[in-house]
C-alpha cells in the first residue's frame, strides 16, 4: 500500500444539521461483537478488556481479530463478530509474547490472509497519548484500518494512574470513534484484596478516565496456569453477558 500522510481531524466535516444526523443518515448497525441486546463490544465505540496477567486477554484479542478479518468461525464465545476490512493490531506489550499467541491462533496457511487484512505495529508509539492523544487516529489512518487493538493501554500513556493520562486516553479513544475507528483496549486489573474477586469498574486499574469513555467493560479472571477464567460483564451497553466460564485453551 502506499504511504498515506496522516490528515489532524478535518473539523468541518463533523458538523452535521440535527436532523440529517438523528434521522437521514443514521442506520442501526448491529454490534462488532454480540447479539441483539448482549452487547459485548458496541458498534462505533471501544471495549476494553481486563485481566491480571496470564489469563489470556491477547488471545482472546486475537481470536476477535480473526472474527474481524473473516477468519475461523465469525464467533467467539458464542457470539458472532462482525467483519471489517483491516485490523490494526498495536503490540506494544511484549511484542515476542504476542506473536507467540498471534502464532496460536493463526496458520502460516493464513500468511496471505493476515497480510492484506491485518497490520501490525510490535513498537512503542512515537509519543505517548498523554503528549499526543492525536496519534491513534492517525496512525490508524496510516494503516487504513477500521479496527484498532490496543496491547496494552498501559503502554500508550505514561502515566495510567493519573488523570490527566487516563483523560488522554479516553480522548484518543474518541477521536477514533468520530472518525469511524472504534478500539479495543487491553488492560490490567487491580489484584484481588484477601482472594476476593474484583466485580466492579472501580477494580479496574488506574484513572477512572480509561473506562469512563468505554461503551463496554469485561473482565476477565482466574489464577494463571489453571486454564480456566470467568468472563464478567462489568459495563454493558444494554443487557450484561455471562458471567461465562471459559478454557482458555478452547476459547
Amino acid at each position: 500500500a502506499d504511504h498515506v500522510e496522516p490528515t489532524p481531524m478535518d473539523m468541518r466535516s463533523h458538523l452535521q444539521p440535527a436532523g440529517t444526523w438523528l434521522f437521514e443518515t443514521f442506520v442501526e448497525k448491529p454490534p462488532i461483537w454480540g447479539r441483539d441486546d448482549e452487547i459485548l463490544w458496541p458498534d462505533d465505540e471501544s471495549l476494553l478488556i481486563a485481566a491480571p496477567t496470564g489469563i489470556g486477554k491477547t488471545t482472546l484479542a486475537n481470536l476477535l481479530v480473526q472474527a474481524s478479518v473473516g477468519l475461523g468461525s465469525g464467533m467467539v464465545l458464542g457470539y458472532p463478530v462482525t467483519e471489517c476490512d483491516r485490523v490494526l493490531y498495536l503490540a506494544m506489550d511484549r511484542p515476542a509474547q504476542i506473536r507467540r499467541a498471534m502464532r496460536r491462533v493463526f496458520t502460516e496457511d493464513d500468511s496471505a490472509h493476515l497480510s492484506d487484512r491485518l497490520t501490525v505495529y510490535p513498537a512503542p508509539l512515537p509519543e505517548a497519548l498523554d503528549e499526543n492523544p492525536w496519534i491513534l487516529a492517525e496512525l490508524a489512518e496510516i494503516a487504513q484500518a477500521d479496527r484498532v487493538i490496543i496491547d496494552s493501554v498501559k503502554d500508550a500513556m505514561l502515566e495510567p494512574s493519573a488523570d490527566k493520562s487516563g483523560s488522554a486516553f479516553n480522548r484518543a479513544v474518541q477521536m477514533c470513534n468520530a472518525e469511524g475507528v472504534p478500539s479495543c483496549g487491553l488492560h490490567h486489573q487491580r489484584k484481588s484484596q484477601n482472594g476476593v474477586k474484583p466485580n466492579t469498574i472501580a477494580d479496574v486499574y488506574g484513572s477512572n478516565w480509561i473506562t469512563a469513555g468505554a461503551g463496554s467493560v469485561v473482565l476477565l479472571w482466574g489464577e494463571p496456569g489453571t486454564g480456566t477464567a470467568e468472563l464478567i460483564h462489568l459495563k454493558m451497553p444494554a443487557e450484561p453477558v455471562g458471567p461465562v466460564a471459559l478454557s482458555i485453551n478452547s476459547y
